[in-house]
């Protein structure tokens, strides 16, 4: 086979190689944060109070482990009437950083003057201090959290599964701006949370006892560690992840209140409580199993991704000692977009463990009861919350509440990560509009609700589903010409190699040689055996 077919084979597939690379690993890149300069902050503001918060603060120096010392600016229209206050904050990266989420995530904390004589002008002259932002929350609460949607630009999936029955935490939509040096650089619009915490549960639950947690230095009581309140996150803390369990607890629970350097002297009794997350218990923990299937029923009408795997949250009740399911938290990921709807079991996409309990609660007749008694009902009210909330989300859309976002982040028809961060959008990427994008979500939601609706519960298994990202891959045109390309390659050099790897000049002295040597053996063979043209009475030119 001549050289040129393999030398064109090899060339076509580089090509193509080279085409499915840039495809996995291109996505749209936004400008970072801080960089977005707008003339000033007039007319800013989400709703129709237009609640904004402006941060002073050079966002480039921002850290993902320290809270840094920053000044807040809250402002809203109230009856016409600009308000503001100010507070100092601490202010840090919240989950991934900007290599995952351009439009990162923040954690803040309310701080004041560390007393009447120290200014809080550093982190070292503050202490911890509290505010109901926008007066809108239950209570005056200290850490917040803004999440920013960057690969869910509605801002619909997080704002969803805490208004739904056992919801519990509250938020509020807001516009941020960034000010630095004298300018100003807008960053979107935010959920606002209170982060969860201790207190937020007490004022949300209505909790007899406040559940603060004691100090080890002091003699700690049994009846001071009953009173407390324990809040813990089942996750998968692989490589890479910011969510590191807590050591001293070994069962894949990360500790929200206490910290994990806080219980040295009741580390037991966290266990006693936490350790059935992974059946490993070694006595009768008491659940609430009512939250544990009103979650199962938010998280199956969410088609959540990472239910039972990662941001699973759990507290124990300090008036009962009692283990409930909840907060609910973290809706970002993507792969609900590629789920069907028409299944109890939960289907993963990525590698990782099951939470125990959930698993062992598929199959037990009690819990699987308990939902069938509820399932109806509850599908009913969360769907109820669904269409109120999109027809919400609709009206803010029409009203230029997301205009300024869009414009700053993009986000619709596009790929807002690479393939190789999140190979859900690949092909299932955002729609190429908000309303276009909103239509997607409620059909799927209407579907799952009318099949959640009519199909009772018998049992549900979790899943992981193997082949996702490989069926994924061949419905990518580079990737499937890559394919093609290579088959076509690998062939061409079995052929190229079966042939002796040689080019045509070569092959054509091969075959004269070949050609020399069977007339010499012909010759040979006449001489021998007497024959010639004229032994056969013929001549060179006439038989």
């Amino acid at each position: 086979m001549h050289w040129g077919y393999l030398l064109a084979s090899t060339l076509v597939t580089i090509i193509f190689l080279t085409w499915t690379l840039l495809d996995l690993f291109w996505a749209d890149t936004p400008d970072l944060p801080g960089t977005r300069t707008i003339s000033d902050i007039t007319n800013l503001g989400f709703g129709s109070d237009r609640k904004l918060l402006v941060v002073d603060f050079d966002v480039a120096t921002i850290d993902m482990s320290d809270k840094k010392w920053a000044r807040m600016e809250v402002y809203q229209t109230i009856n016409g009437t600009v308000e503001q206050s100010f507070y100092p904050v601490g202010i840090e990266i919240k989950g991934s950083g900007i290599s995952e989420r351009p439009k990162s995530n923040y954690a803040i904390g309310i701080w004041e003057d560390l007393n009447e004589n120290i200014t809080c002008t550093s982190i070292d002259t503050c202490d911890d201090g509290k505010q109901n932002l926008f007066g809108m929350f239950s209570d005056e609460f200290e850490d917040w959290v803004m999440r920013g949607g960057y690969k869910e630009p509605t801002l619909l999936r997080d704002a969803l599964p805490s208004q739904m029955d056992g919801g519990i935490l509250e938020h509020a939509l807001v516009e941020l701006v960034f000010r630095n040096e004298g300018k100003y650089f807008y960053e979107g619009v935010y959920i606002l949370y209170p982060a969860i915490q201790r207190k937020v549960l007490e004022k949300r639950l209505n909790w007899s006892n406040k559940g603060k947690k004691p100090d080890c230095e002091d003699n700690v009581t049994s009846s001071d560690i009953a009173e407390t309140a324990i809040i813990g996150e089942y996750t998968n803390s692989g490589w890479g992840s910011r969510k590191k369990t807590c050591a001293a607890l070994d069962n894949m629970v990360k500790l929200r209140y206490p910290k994990c350097d806080d219980i040295t002297c009741y580390v037991d009794d966290v266990k006693a409580v936490f350790d059935v997350l992974t059946l490993v218990n070694k006595t009768v923990v008491s659940i609430n199993l009512t939250s544990f299937a009103k979650n199962f029923l938010a998280e199956s009408l969410m088609l959540n991704g990472d239910f039972p795997l990662s941001s699973q949250y759990f507290y124990k009740n300090p008036d009962d000692g009692v283990l409930y399911a909840g907060p609910r938290w973290d809706y970002d990921f993507m792969s609900w977009r590629a789920m069907g709807t028409d299944s109890w079991d939960q289907i993963t996409n990525y590698r990782s463990n099951h939470m125990p309990l959930w698993q062992k609660l598929g199959n037990n007749a009690e819990f699987i009861a308990l939902l069938e008694s509820i399932r109806v009902a509850t599908t009913t009210l969360n769907y109820d919350v669904v269409k109120s909330t999109i027809a919400e989300r609709k009206a803010q859309f029409q009203a230029g509440y997301f205009d300024r976002n869009i414009a700053r982040w993009g986000g619709f028809g596009n790929r807002v990560v690479p393939f190789t961060q999140d190979f859900n959008i690949v092909n299932s990427r955002v729609e190429k509009t908000f309303l276009e994008e909103v239509s997607f979500q409620e059909e799927k939601f209407k579907a799952r609700a009318a099949w959640m609706l009519s199909h009772p519960v018998l049992s549900f298994e979790f899943k992981y589903d193997a082949t996702f990202a490989v069926r994924t891959l061949f419905t990518l045109v580079p990737f499937i010409m890559f394919f093609l390309a290579l088959l076509v390659w690998i062939v061409v050099l079995v052929l190229f190699s079966v042939d002796g790897g040689c080019d045509c000049g070569d092959c054509r002295d091969d075959e004269d040689d070949g050609d020399d040597a069977d007339d010499m053996e012909t010759k040979q063979m006449l001489k021998d055996y007497g024959f010639g043209l004229k032994t056969l009475e013929m001549n060179d030119f006439k038989f």
